[in-house]
């Protein structure tokens, strides 16, 4: 699993205890990140945490089975114009960003803002559901779909929406897997 722009966020220390321990944790700030470190250490948790640039990440291509984003897109669109309508720039960099996810993530995963997840050369199938009362939050899942033969595909889902009653991170994701 990986996290993008992990912060001062608990989520991977709360993936971790839900059993899902093949996590790393990134993020711009080398401050956050060893405020991270530390706290993964204090709890003896394995978690990976490192400096990255979501434009530039340091992986290998399919190195995740699952891609969590759950915020920092929005720091692409800061001074961007409407975000209906960004400015070029914040187009380029959110495309950059996006074939950056799409190279790390393998066949079997999911992850994150809809017309350009839509956009042509991405071979993933997008899902999106809204929650929230006064304010709307958006989530979306994307799929990855792999070719076998010209005109075949094959389409696998690592993640389903929170529900009521549900229990942690774990119960959120397909339990059959854990990395």
């Amino acid at each position: 699993i990986l996290e993008l722009g992990c912060g001062n966020s608990r989520m991977s220390e709360d993936m971790y205890q839900d059993g899902f321990t093949d996590i790393t944790a990134t993020d711009l700030s080398p401050v956050a990140v060893e405020s991270k470190r530390w706290r993964c250490f204090d709890l003896n948790y394995g978690i990976k945490v490192l400096v990255a640039d979501i434009m530039d990440m340091p992986f290998k291509d399919a190195s995740f089975d699952i891609v969590i984003e759950k915020g920092v897109m929005d720091v692409l669109f800061v001074d961007s114009g409407s975000p209906w309508d960004p400015e070029p720039q914040t187009r380029a960099r959110v495309d950059v960003t996006l074939k950056e996810v799409h190279r790390v993530l393998g066949a079997n995963g999911p992850h994150f803002r809809r017309p350009f997840f839509e956009a042509s050369g991405f071979e993933w199938s997008m899902e999106y559901s809204t929650f929230g009362d006064s304010f709307h939050y958006y989530f979306y899942t994307l799929r990855k779909v792999v070719s076998f033969l010209p005109g075949q595909t094959f389409k696998h889902s690592n993640i389903v929406l929170p529900g009521n009653g549900q229990k942690g991170f774990a119960s959120r994701l397909d339990g059959n897997h854990k990395h």
